[in-house]
């Protein structure tokens, strides 16, 4: 995968001459390694908070600037593996007429983690709670990491700790497991092979994460809130990976347009199922 980068790398900047030669869908997926191209889908930089910024960073004006009675909001809270779940939630979403925000920051799990910028970042949930008031938060990351640095116990206590906050105000809380995870980019994958690009739907092994879905899993059920799997849409460890010439990472973890539109499919009918059964009853409330 060395060798890879080094071609893929060399193609961008080598001569137009030679870029002149490659097919349309080959550009295509060269470009697809610019990992700037999709942090503009997730508001990188914005609500969504770059490596070198801080709380101060983060306008609750312009974040968490909705109060409306009747209008459903969903906050998204999390590090990157959040970020890339935003752009398909907001475009699902804003058709049922639901809000849809962020408060996410790279590398920066949703929990007490012992890092001085992610603990400050942390430190203003609050703030975005009771600005926002949200019905529905969605707590997700790159937990693998996270788990072994602070150990099980230590985890699932800070995580724990977490849902509490935001249970004392009655939010409706959803607690994702980890998103399918490949060895290999699928956008060099891609490059390298045309019938990921001219396939309809090309599925690959993704990363087993057995272990960890178990561990968020009992999170979950010990703090009664909903869990999500991503790997109910998948074939066991079996997961789509193209789907019409498209992949669904950009790199080995992060999602695409349209990864980000197919994995949302499990959480928008968990909010849609919590919304008939419990949340119109809340909302309407809330406007008398």
């Amino acid at each position: 995968m060395i060798a890879v980068s080094v071609i893929i790398s060399t193609l961008i900047i080598i001569s137009d001459g030679f870029l002149l030669r490659l097919s349309p869908e080959e550009k295509e997926y060269a470009a697809m390694t610019n990992k700037e191209t999709f942090f503009k889908l997730y508001d990188r930089g914005g609500c969504f908070l770059d490596y070198y910024q801080g709380p101060q960073h983060y306008d609750l004006k312009k974040c968490a600037n909705e109060f409306t009675p009747n209008k459903m909001r969903v906050l998204i809270w999390g590090d990157s593996f959040a970020a890339h779940l935003y752009p398909g939630l907001k475009s699902k979403l804003s058709q049922k007429e639901i809000s849809v925000h962020q408060f996410t920051a790279t590398s920066c799990r949703p929990l007490v983690m012992g890092v001085r910028r992610c603990d400050k970042i942390y430190s203003l949930i609050d703030n975005v709670v009771n600005r926002l008031n949200p019905d529905v938060v969605i707590i997700a990351g790159y937990w693998p990491k996270v788990i072994k640095k602070l150990g099980e116990e230590l985890f699932s206590k800070r995580l724990t700790e977490s849902i509490s906050k935001l249970q004392k105000s009655g939010i409706h809380i959803i607690l994702t497991g980890q998103s399918p995870t490949y060895k290999y980019s699928l956008a060099k994958l891609g490059f390298l092979h045309e019938e990921n690009r001219t396939g309809t739907q090309v599925s690959m092994a993704a990363t087993n994460h057995r272990t960890t879905q178990a561990i968020i899993l009992r999170i979950a059920l010990q703090n009664k809130v909903e869990f999500v799997d991503f790997y109910d849409l998948c074939e066991d460890t079996e997961c789509l990976a193209f789907s019409n010439g498209e992949p669904l990472h950009w790199d080995t973890m992060h999602m695409t347009m349209a990864g980000s539109m197919h994995y949302v499919q499990v959480l928008v009918e968990a909010i849609d199922h919590w919304q008939q059964s419990y949340g119109a009853a809340k909302i309407s409330k809330l406007t008398h």
